[in-house]
């Protein structure tokens, strides 16, 4: 099957990748689609080849700060798009395509595959976020086809927001 991933900038939690792993086994996936972006996505093609995955969609995005240059540590492929649109690097198959704008790269990956996982970085839809921005465009499109892996083991906004504010945070530990 091929899957895509949608992923935020942030990495996984463990629950994220021990279920993504999962995911790829249960559905079977051949193929992993995903747009090169540093964080989740990241992280998520190394799950995919550590999973045996040997065949890779890349759809860049322009922001080369923003990519994560998956089997390209030189980054050799940062302004070049001219390169060959196919490689074998170290027994994986790659398939390039052009780069393109945030938003357009994303949807062109998901619109390419069969099935879409996700893993927001947080629990609930928030309009800020591209990674649920984007979870909603798949509802809109392949509305069954999805899997969203929540962020368990993250505290949630208003926790982390606590306890950054609480005084116990500064203070020193108390000698029991």
């Amino acid at each position: 099957m091929r899957i895509s991933f949608i992923g935020s900038q942030s990495n996984m939690t463990v629950f994220q990748r021990e279920e993504l792993s999962t995911a790829l086994k249960i559905k079977e996936c051949s193929e992993f689609i995903f747009c090169d972006t540093v964080g989740s996505e990241l992280e998520a093609a190394k799950i995919a080849e550590d999973n045996g995955i040997k065949l890779f969609t890349i759809y860049p995005i322009t922001d080369v700060k923003k990519r994560g240059f998956f089997k390209d540590p030189n980054k050799l492929r940062a302004y070049n798009p001219f390169e060959l649109p196919f490689q074998e690097i170290d027994g994986v198959q790659i398939k390039w395509h052009p780069t393109e704008r945030y938003r357009e790269a994303h949807q062109n990956a998901y619109n390419d595959s069969e099935f879409i996982i996700a893993c927001p970085k947080e629990f609930k839809f928030s309009v800020r976020s591209a990674t649920w921005g984007l979870i909603k465009y798949v509802w809109q499109t392949k509305k069954d086809n999805i899997i969203i892996i929540p962020p368990i083991s993250r505290p949630s906004e208003e926790e982390f927001e606590a306890f950054y504010n609480s005084e116990s945070r500064n203070s020193e530990p108390k000698d029991s």
